[in-house]
């Protein structure tokens, strides 16, 4: 993990609201230690909390991992997937030197966003913290998972671009959602094929379980199993594995 920076409660509750976009585009020029995922880069504004927690200063101290609409992990107070209708887990992997400032970051985020649901170990200092999704924005998970980001909207498309940004054909999420021609042109291009072949279909893969599901196995020394489920994606179904092979 990298190295962080110190988490500093007091200036993050005087700070103000970053200007949208700001934590998209720290993502973005992150890679590779940071690599977001489908889910993150699509579905973090139906939860709209980027501009009040979720900064770039904080997901660059916490170790933010990706978001996910469901986690599947051997957690020692759950044995099934966790999945909350309408929701997004943000999951964080910080130092153990921060557990109490990421436990204080818990409190304020608690006390600040009103769509906060709860938050869940998954290991030392692995924890997922669930968001519901605003209202406007529940058709959207489901749009997603279909690969229908075209249907996502117009005023969907702008709440990836930032206030300061005055041509946003350059950011990926807005040239998808809104097929814009010139982008289209380019992915051809870069895709070497015809444009042609993009007129009816969406400018983005269509999501697998990996893209929205946070996969975390861990096993004690004196775990006797080495069968483990979980998903294939070819063959789209759960099947059981034995690390030991």
């Amino acid at each position: 993990m990298n190295q962080l920076l110190l988490f500093d409660l007091e200036t993050v509750q005087k700070e103000p609201k970053s200007k949208k976009g700001e934590l998209m585009k720290y993502l973005e020029s992150s890679k590779p230690d940071v690599k977001m995922n489908l889910c993150t880069k699509y579905l973090l504004p139906t939860i709209q909390i980027a501009d009040k927690i979720l900064t770039p200063k904080i997901a660059r101290e916490f170790g933010f991992v990706n978001a996910y609409i469901e986690v599947v992990a051997n957690m020692p107070d759950a044995v099934e997937p966790i999945k909350i209708d309408n929701c997004i887990v943000l999951v964080f992997h910080f130092p153990k030197k921060l557990y109490q400032k990421f436990d204080l970051f818990i409190k304020t985020t608690k006390s600040r966003v009103k769509n906060y649901v709860t938050t869940f170990k998954i290991d030392e200092c692995v924890y997922g913290i669930v968001f519901k999704v605003i209202p406007r924005w529940k058709m959207i998970i489901d749009l997603f998972k279909k690969g229908k980001y075209s249907d996502f909207g117009f005023l969907y498309a702008l709440e990836f671009i930032p206030y300061t940004n005055l041509s946003p054909y350059k950011y990926e999420q807005y040239n998808v959602i809104t097929r814009n021609t010139y982008y289209a042109k380019e992915l051809a291009r870069r895709l070497e094929i015809d444009i042609d072949l993009l007129k009816n279909v969406d400018l983005a893969d269509l999501p697998c379980v990996d893209d929205y599901t946070f996969y975390y196995y861990k096993f004690p020394s004196n775990y006797k199993s080495t069968i483990v489920r979980t998903r294939n994606r070819k063959a789209n179904k759960d099947v059981d594995i034995n690390l030991l092979k």
